[in-house]
């Protein structure tokens, strides 16, 4: 490096093609005796073993993904940075030099090139960063941002309103901070306020970073919208303060603008002309049942917006949505759907008859019709034609429910859904799988937009030749896999290749189904004549979740170079399973964990071992819980077993001159 300007900046000048965009890693050092072609991690462990400095100064990497790829930093920036998605292809630290060493400091910089010379105006969006070479970082700011919408309100129900809410709807995961939600009074004499406030700013809410489903939940004190008229503006960049006046001559126009721009508005009234509103969008005393102010409505579908009241669809006063009420859905009204996607209910429910197995045929349907988008379908466990069903062309629901018990095959086709899945069954899907290194995906169901997950099965990825066809069946929220083993998820996978390859394949499941299991700490259980421990032939495991709780929507676990498929799912590492390969009880080879048990160990003898031998004591021999399954043995030899925990014998244990000692309970 060379010296730094008058403004305390040096850089590298503008570069063509210098750089790769996979994993890399910048460090910034002092005292370098190096040289280009040195290598710093010479085993290739992630570790650097190769120091040509005398200090690190700083340091960030970026990663694309790669499950074998190592970075040398604390700061890795993800695919998952905000701002945009794929490998990050440049960022800035924001506030302008701030180094606090996490990932935080970082923003995306506007990828379409905003601030360079050959670039610019480039295409800059919120939460992205100017590229400013040799400049102080700054944020790019469009001039008016992309908004989100005013989505749902309900500001009276059945009873006391202790459930009033204002929801806001935008992108999935996104921060909208520079936005607030004005409420304006408009009532010549208010219900609640002695003097008239027409075009007072009577509340003022920030609006925070959206969920999964693309929504933010502005909860209210019970009774705390109580309004003749009133407008709801959402705008950007809010620079007044509640009690400012937007219409100093109460005259319904607007005269005092305190922002950049209003990104959504509504309006509701009670029909009086004397009232004021402030947008075009009024739902008056016409609106739903009508008779009063309108007392909480949705955009139906889904954050639909044409500036029209037909965006809006009353919702349900009974309360049906809302905790603590049962309410009366009707489709004739809108859910109330606190923090979720606007939905209604179906008129009739369809559910699955199975006369035969095509989804696409309107008499298999209760109602006669095949199911769309707008429908919840059921699939229950025994249909009355005997048969599950099949899809036979791409499907749409708005959620699906498959009974315990009950199947769903996809096939080759594709289902989306818009509000939720539910599989308390089995779930199907077949799939070719043939170039090496490329994911399939199978069982990802999302809305139709294709940016909600509403289920997720397996990624698998060939590593040394073609699969074939893959078929991946999941069982969902199973209170376990397989009788002997109670310590898994409650999820359980099925995975057929047409070729006996080995495969990376990435393992997804809910927080509901993670049954205590570490979700940093998995291992893969392969269910065969006897139970095989470490699915992975390289044992190597990578983890979504950095601690032990499933945090995410959808938590994984990959495990690296399978090559034995069947019945598996995932579960702690730390019941020693019996393989039989001969029968020494005290060789490592022999248990599934590679080392002898002890008396803090489960111990579990199979009746049909891996290795086709039962075990013969040549020492003492020691266990917390054993289980012996039928047709198991163990024969003492002679020798001491000692039991400290519960003893399960369901096979033939031969005592002979040995001994055996049972600490807690016996049952056979």
């Amino acid at each position: 490096m060379a010296s730094t300007d008058a403004n305390g900046y040096w850089d590298t000048g503008f570069q063509a093609a210098q750089f790769g965009d996979g994993t890399a890693t910048a460090l910034l050092v002092s005292g370098f005796t190096g040289a280009v072609g040195n290598d710093i991690d010479a085993n290739n462990d992630g570790v650097i073993d190769n120091v040509l400095w005398t200090a690190i100064l700083d340091d960030v990497a970026v990663a694309d993904g790669g499950s074998s790829d190592y970075t040398y930093s604390t700061s890795t920036l993800q695919a998952t940075t905000p701002g945009g998605s794929g490998t990050v292809g440049g960022a800035s630290r924001l506030p302008n030099s701030t180094d606090t060493n996490t990932t935080d400091d970082w923003t995306r910089n506007d990828f379409d090139g905003a601030g360079i010379p050959a670039l610019d105006p480039g295409s800059p969006a919120l939460f992205e960063a100017e590229n400013t070479r040799g400049a102080e970082n700054a944020e790019a700011v469009p001039s008016v941002l992309p908004g989100p919408l005013i989505n749902e309100f309900v500001f009276d129900h059945l009873g006391v309103d202790t459930e009033e809410y204002i929801e806001i709807a935008g992108s999935i995961n996104s921060e909208y901070s520079r936005f607030s939600l004005l409420a304006i009074e408009g009532a010549i004499t208010p219900t609640v306020e002695i003097t008239p406030l027409q075009g007072i700013i009577t509340r003022v809410y920030g609006i925070g970073t959206t969920n999964g489903e693309g929504t933010y939940n502005i909860e209210l004190d019970t009774d705390e919208f109580d309004f003749d008229t009133v407008t709801l503006l959402l705008v950007q960049d809010f620079a007044g303060a509640l009690g400012d006046d937007i219409d100093t001559d109460n005259d319904g126009n607007i005269d005092t603008v305190l922002w950049t721009n209003i990104a959504d508005d509504v309006a509701l009234t009670n029909g009086n002309p004397a009232n004021t509103t402030y947008s075009a969008v009024v739902l008056d005393n016409t609106f739903g049942t009508g008779g009063s102010t309108p007392r909480g409505a949705s955009r139906i579908p889904n954050a639909t917006d044409t500036d029209n009241t037909s965006d809006w669809t009353e919702n349900d006063f009974d309360g049906f949505g809302l905790p603590g009420f049962t309410g009366s859905p009707s489709p004739t009204e809108a859910n109330n759907t606190p923090d979720a996607a606007n939905t209604i209910p179906s008129a009739t429910a369809p559910e699955w008859l199975g006369y035969n197995d095509s989804w696409n045929t309107a008499t298999n349907w209760s109602t006669g019709a095949v199911p769309t988008s707008l429908d919840d379908v059921l699939i229950p466990a025994a249909p009355v034609g005997g048969t599950q069903p099949v899809l036979d062309v791409n499907a749409a629901v708005d959620t699906l429910n498959i009974e315990a018990g009950a199947s769903l095959d996809l096939a080759t086709f594709s289902l989306t859904a818009e509000s939720g899945v539910t599989n308390e069954g089995t779930l199907r899907q077949t799939q070719a799988a043939t170039a090496v290194n490329t994911p399939v995906t199978f069982l990802n169901i999302q809305n139709i937009a294709g940016d909600t997950d509403q289920y997720f099965g397996v990624i698998v990825t060939p590593t040394a030749s073609s699969l074939g066809n893959v078929t991946v069946s999941v069982e969902g929220n199973q209170p376990y896999c397989d009788s002997e083993l109670a310590t898994l998820l409650s999820r359980c996978f099925e995975i057929v290749p047409q070729s006996v390859q080995s495969a990376d394949i990435r393992f997804y499941y809910e927080q509901a189904e993670q049954n205590g299991q570490p979700a940093n700490d998995l291992r893969l259980w392969l269910f065969g004549s006897s139970p095989w421990l470490n699915g992975s032939s390289t044992d190597i495991y990578t983890y979504s979740e950095a601690g032990t709780s499933c945090a995410s929507a959808y938590c994984s676990f990959t495990a690296d170079e399978v090559t034995q498929y069947g019945q598996m799912t995932g579960g702690v590492y730390n019941i020693f399973v019996w393989l039989g390969y001969t029968a020494d009880w005290n060789d490592p080879a022999n248990w599934s964990i590679g080392s002898i048990p002890t008396l803090g160990d489960t111990v579990m003898i199979s009746g049909t071992a891996v290795g086709g031998n039962m075990p013969v004591l040549d020492g003492a021999a020691n266990a917390n819980d054993l289980n012996l399954e039928i047709g198991a043995t163990i024969d003492l030899n002679g020798f001491t077993l000692t039991v400290q925990g519960n003893l399960d014998n369901s096979g033939t244990l031969t005592v002979g001159n040995g001994t055996l000692a049972v600490n807690g309970n016996v049952s056979n």
